[in-house]
C-alpha cells in the first residue's frame, strides 16, 4: 500500500471492514449446510441458555401417574414462529406439582407411534389439514429437546422444539394437538426469524426433506336406526361401566367430558378409569380403542378391500368413539400417510399412544382426545360400536357403550 494517502488508506480499512461484517451477518442468517440435526428425542442438553416461560404461551396443566405418586406435569405451548412457509412450536414442560424426585420420561410418556418424539401436531380447524413435524429424507422427524428428557418435582424445564411445515395464506393463530393435553387452541404464531428460536440452529439443514401436512378424511356409513345400542347407555354427565371383551382386564369407568365445537371439527375430551386392578398394561386406555383399519373402506369413493391394506403400527390410539348423526355413523378425523415405512395408512386424529403403563392399576385415570368432523347440530351421540357393527375392519375390541344428548360447546372466539 506503498504512496496511499492516509484518508485513501483509511477509507479502504473502513471498506474492508463493511464487507467483513456483510459476511458475518450472512453466515450467522444461513441454514446449517449439510448439517444433521440433532437427534430427536435424544434427551441430550445443548446448553442453549433457558429465558424461561415466554409471556404468549398458553398452559395446560394434567395429573399423570409413576410409581405409586402423583406428578403434575405442565406445558406452555408456543408461540409458534413462522418465516413463510415453515415455522417453529417451541414446547416447555415443567412438573409444577407432585411428590419430591417424582418425575417423568416424557418420551416415554408423550411419545409418537414410533417412540422417536414428542407427539405435537399442528391442526388448521377450517381448512381441515394437520401438519407434522418436517422428516429428514421423509424418515426421521425434525425435532429435539434443548435439556435432558426427564423432568421430576423440584427439577428444571424441559424444552422441546420442532420444525414445522405452515399452511400458506394462512393468518391468525393455529392450533396443537398433544397427547392428554388435549387441542391447545390459539396458539399464537409470530413472524421472525427460525434460527432465533432456541434450538432451532441444529435443525436447519439444506437436507432433503419431506413436509409433512395432511388434508383431513371423512368416513361415515349407513346405520339401522331401530338397532338397540348393544352396550350401555347413558346420558351426559353420566359415568358407564364397561368390561374389558376379552376377560384379561377387568372394566373401566368411562365418562364424555365435553365435546367442543372448534372451526370445523368437534374437540371430544372421554375420560377413562381402570375400576380394578387387573393388571391392564397400559390402564384403561382399552376402553376407547378400536384399530380401525385402514383399508379401502376409509375411502367413501372405493370399495373395501382389506388384502390391500398395509399392516397397522401397532398404536393404542383412542379411536373408537364415532358419533351417531341422522341414520350415519362418524368415524374420527384421519390423514393418509402412505409411503412412510411401517406405518398404517390412515393415522387418527385422536391420542395416538393412549395409556401407559402407571396407568394400570384401580381408580389411575385420563382424559383421551378425539376429533370427529363437525356434522352441525346443538347436541350429539357419542357411540362406541363392536367391532363387528362397523364395516370398517377393527384390529382391537372394545366393549360398546353409548352417551345420548352431549352438547356441543362453542367458544365466543370461533377459533
Amino acid at each position: 500500500m506503498e504512496g496511499w494517502s492516509g484518508q485513501a488508506l483509511r477509507s479502504w480499512l473502513v471498506a474492508a471492514l463493511a464487507v467483513l461484517l456483510l459476511l458475518t451477518g450472512c453466515v450467522e442468517q444461513a441454514p446449517l449446510k449439510g448439517a444433521a440435526p440433532g437427534a430427536a428425542g435424544s434427551g441430550a442438553g445443548s446448553g442453549v441458555p433457558d429465558d424461561g416461560v415466554h409471556p404468549e404461551a398458553i398452559s395446560r396443566t394434567e395429573v399423570f401417574w409413576f410409581g405409586d405418586a402423583q406428578v403434575e406435569l405442565t406445558v406452555y405451548v408456543g408461540p409458534v414462529v413462522r418465516s413463510r412457509s415453515s415455522g417453529a412450536l417451541p414446547l416447555r414442560f415443567e412438573v409444577t406439582g407432585g411428590q419430591a424426585g417424582a418425575g417423568v420420561e416424557l418420551v416415554d410418556l408423550l411419545g409418537t407411534p414410533d417412540g422417536d418424539s414428542v407427539d405435537a401436531r399442528l391442526l388448521d380447524a377450517g381448512d381441515l389439514r394437520v401438519y407434522e413435524p418436517m422428516r429428514l429424507e421423509g424418515s426421521t422427524p425434525l425435532t429435539r429437546f434443548l435439556d435432558d428428557a426427564h423432568v421430576q418435582a423440584g427439577g428444571g424445564a424441559a424444552r422441546w422444539v420442532g420444525y414445522f411445515p405452515m399452511p400458506r395464506g394462512h393468518e391468525g393463530p393455529m392450533h396443537v394437538l398433544l397427547p392428554y393435553f388435549g387441542l391447545v387452541e390459539g396458539v399464537h404464531v409470530d413472524e421472525g426469524r427460525l434460527a432465533d428460536v432456541p434450538g432451532m440452529e441444529e435443525l436447519l439443514t439444506d437436507q432433503i426433506m419431506t413436509s409433512e401436512d395432511f388434508p383431513l378424511e371423512q368416513h361415515s356409513e349407513p346405520v339401522d336406526g331401530g338397532t338397540e345400542p348393544p352396550g350401555v347407555v347413558g346420558e351426559y354427565g353420566d359415568t358407564v361401566e364397561v368390561a374389558d371383551p376379552e376377560g384379561r382386564h377387568g372394566s373401566a369407568a368411562v365418562r364424555v367430558e365435553e365435546v367442543r365445537r372448534v372451526g370445523g371439527v368437534l374437540v371430544g375430551r372421554i375420560f377413562v378409569q381402570q375400576a380394578g386392578d387387573e393388571g391392564a398394561p397400559h390402564g384403561a386406555g382399552w376402553a376407547v380403542h378400536a384399530g380401525w383399519a385402514s383399508d379401502a373402506s376409509r375411502n367413501d369413493s372405493a370399495e373395501p378391500d382389506a388384502e390391500d391394506a398395509p399392516d397397522a403400527v401397532p398404536m393404542r390410539a383412542a379411536d373408537a368413539p364415532t358419533l351417531l348423526v341422522d341414520g350415519e355413523r362418524v368415524f374420527p378425523l384421519a390423514y393418509n400417510i402412505a409411503g412412510r415405512p411401517e406405518e398404517t395408512q390412515y393415522m387418527p386424529l385422536t391420542d395416538r399412544m393412549f395409556g401407559y403403563e402407571d396407568l394400570r392399576g384401580e381408580g389411575r385415570s385420563a382424559t383421551a382426545t378425539v376429533i370427529w368432523p363437525d356434522v352441525g347440530g346443538e347436541v350429539v351421540t357419542v357411540d362406541m360400536p363392536t367391532s363387528d357393527a362397523a364395516d370398517v375392519e377393527a384390529t382391537g375390541s372394545a366393549q360398546p357403550f353409548r352417551f345420548t344428548d352431549v352438547p356441543v360447546l362453542t367458544d365466543a372466539s370461533d377459533l
